[in-house]
């Protein structure tokens, strides 16, 4: 990753912090409501619950804003140069569903958009190494920097149960930036393991099946 990247990241990071701390403070029991919706049933380890928090504070519920928005919309003065180009991301990130079919350990992966076709290429040290694999499905929030897409925390690693039905809220509510499905997508994930709780299943999930 770049050394901008880095930077944004740094600043992303730190600011998601702020705004986390402002939620608890001024809009408590929405936040609570948010992050125990991104949570489920399932176990909560450190790494969920951070998801969940960044879920929480960026995805928008039905008929709402997001509370990064609310936060936006409290302290509109922008400050540095970088945390403007945080809040201009915010702004303008996309709600994703995506099949991984090329990883670069160490550097980044290719993952292709379920619904629109389209293919990134993701800056992406860690998880380069240890995690993502070819055919892996990533649902989450996609922003850009400086013409680069780069995922949000709210990256949530799919098994394959969780694949169609997520594909068919997407499909059904995903237009646009993909924000309208994102609780429902949510939704649909944490039910596909209470009815497969090993996350498995019989049904394909590549991408030409699910596009029929």
């Amino acid at each position: 990753m770049r050394r901008d990247h880095r930077r944004f990241n740094n600043r992303l990071n730190a600011l998601r912090d702020r705004i986390a701390e402002w939620a608890a403070q001024h809009q408590a029991a929405e936040l609570e409501r948010r992050v125990l919706h991104a949570l489920g049933e399932r176990p909560r380890d450190t790494d969920r619950v951070q998801m969940a928090v960044a879920y929480a504070l960026v995805v928008r519920p039905p008929g709402q804003s997001s509370l990064i928005e609310a936060w936006i919309e409290a302290h509109p003065r922008g400050g540095s140069r970088m945390e403007r180009a945080v809040r201009d991301a915010w702004r303008t990130c996309t709600y994703r569903l995506l099949s991984v079919t090329e990883v670069r350990p160490g550097e980044a992966f290719v993952a292709e958009d379920a619904l629109s076709g389209e293919r990134l290429t993701i800056q992406e040290g860690t998880a380069t190494q240890d995690t993502l694999l070819v055919g892996d499905w990533l649902l989450g929030v996609v922003f850009h920097v400086d013409g680069e897409p780069l995922m949000e925390g709210t990256a949530e690693l799919l098994a394959p149960a969780a694949v169609p039905p997520v594909f068919a809220v997407m499909s059904a509510l995903g237009e646009g930036d993909g924000h309208g499905a994102a609780w429902a997508a949510l939704t649909a994930v944490h039910e596909a393991y209470t009815a497969n709780p090993d996350g498995q299943t019989d049904e394909a999930t590549d991408l030409g099946t699910l596009r029929g």
